[in-house]
């Protein structure tokens, strides 16, 4: 997860400070170990099937209203445009429409991440617009359940 986290142009979307040190991205990992126990959601490990090497996270979680649930989805850029992103996002959005009964998913994203933009929408999430989330626009799409 460190090749991930500290990848400044992988990362480059994040308002936080990357993490230096594989130290530090442990932490950031048990943040969202902590997430997930009190939430139920956080951002999960993506793992290569035939390997098992880890490449990414994804998953979902809380946006700060408390309420509405976003998918989010990172991948170590080595093996961006291969289509693992989208696959985890997809399966994602399955697991909280079948497991988590959720009607609506949104995913939000710096309107200048054009390859973010563009694989909500060919994953078939709709543009919502510009919102303020966590102190900044973002551009939000979504998808509901059918």
């Amino acid at each position: 997860m460190h090749e991930l986290y500290s990848d400044p142009v992988a990362m480059q979307h994040l308002e936080s400070e990357l993490p230096r040190s594989v130290e530090e991205s442990k932490r950031w990992v048990k943040d969202k170990i902590d997430l997930h126990d009190e939430t139920g959601l956080s951002l999960w490990a993506v793992v290569l099937s035939a390997t098992g090497e880890v490449i990414g996270d994804a998953g979902l979680h809380l946006l700060e209203d408390g309420e509405t649930v976003e998918v989010g989805v990172r991948i170590v850029r080595r093996l961006w445009g291969r289509g693992y992103g989208r696959e985890a996002a997809d399966a994602c959005v399955e697991a909280g429409f079948r497991e988590l009964d959720l009607v609506r998913v949104v995913g939000v994203t710096d309107p200048a991440n054009q390859a973010a933009i563009r694989a909500m929408r060919q994953g078939g999430m709709t543009e919502v617009g510009l919102e303020t989330h966590y102190g900044r626009e973002w551009i939000v799409f979504e998808v509901t359940r059918t």
